[in-house]
């Protein structure tokens, strides 16, 4: 994937775009590097919000826009890590069993010596799944996720074996700080803003159709659904009850309940990361968007 992307980024013409959610976490000092890298490789660099995605063009020579991307991609990445590593200095202080020294308020340090702990427990679940050629399973393993999990399981009794097909890049962040909004949006999101899953892989790779990297990474998670009601691209939470306005369902879905969608990334445990491989030159009978069929 890595040598695919540095293809991509050096290759391109006059034009690059990036996708990433993340650029809506860049805070001053970030629109203010943007404009330094703007002015120091002469390109026009612009930022785009639609549909839920957010992300950065970039336009110019094509070895100005080359280099250009190169730091954008940088701060991209950092911005990402930032993020990932409050959500998970502030997950495992929900769940901490150590402390510095008493008293101690010092999140990275509780954190650092909490993944210390917690590296200790093991488990193995072997994955059957049929139909599909697999290159590879690997359980995700995060003890802090999963004790907040079960603590919203007693809320929340009903939960789903369900799944979201992401790129290379959010797969570690998944297993560290569990299913965020930004690491996953659907091409259109008809039933609201919020993390969506599907009870089957096929329906996985619809929805999740616009594939440029060689496999395909699909996580297989415990997902409490609970009460369920039909999804609006209006959602930004689910909607109330009928019973009481006060109290929201837990997940909304589509009409034939293939698709569920939570606002709570906190509902949902990374259980399993499967790959496959993309083969380009078979047919496209069983999977129409993209042309291409998996092989092992």
């Amino acid at each position: 994937e890595a040598k695919a992307w540095a293809t991509r980024i050096l290759h391109k013409p006059e034009d690059i775009t990036i996708n990433n959610n993340h650029v809506i976490r860049f805070g001053q000092e970030d629109h203010e590097k943007l404009m330094s890298i703007q002015t120091k490789f002469n390109v026009l660099i612009t930022e785009f919000f639609r549909n839920g995605k957010c992300g950065i063009t970039i336009n110019g020579e094509r070895t100005d826009v080359s280099s250009a991307a190169l730091e954008v991609e940088a701060m991209l990445l950092k911005a990402q890590e930032d993020f990932a590593n409050a959500e998970e200095n502030e997950l495992l202080r929900s769940v901490v069993c150590w402390q510095a020294f008493p008293g101690s308020e010092e999140p990275e340090i509780n954190a650092a010596l909490e993944k210390t702990y917690l590296t200790g427990v093991d488990s193995k679940r072997k994955l059957q799944k049929s139909g599909l050629k697999i290159v590879k399973v690997e359980k995700m393993e995060n003890n802090a996720l999963k004790q907040v999990f079960e603590l919203n399981e007693k809320r929340v009794l009903k939960f789903q074996q369900l799944y979201q097909c992401v790129t290379a890049q959010f797969c570690e962040l998944i297993c560290r700080v569990g299913f965020q909004r930004e690491y996953a949006p659907p091409e259109e999101q008809k039933y609201g803003a919020g993390i969506y899953f599907t009870t089957e892989v096929e329906t996985a790779l619809k929805l999740w159709k616009d594939y440029e990297e060689e496999y395909i990474y699909i996580i297989e998670a415990r997902v409490l659904t609970g009460q369920s009601t039909a999804g609006s691209p209006q959602f930004i939470v689910p909607p109330p009850t009928k019973d009481d306005p006060l109290v929201l369902y837990d997940s909304v879905t589509d009409a034939n309940k293939d698709i569920f969608v939570i606002f709570n990334g906190q509902q949902a445990l990374p259980e399993f990361l499967i790959t496959f491989r993309i083969c380009l030159t078979l047919s496209k009978s069983k999977f129409p968007w993209s042309g291409r069929r998996l092989i092992s």
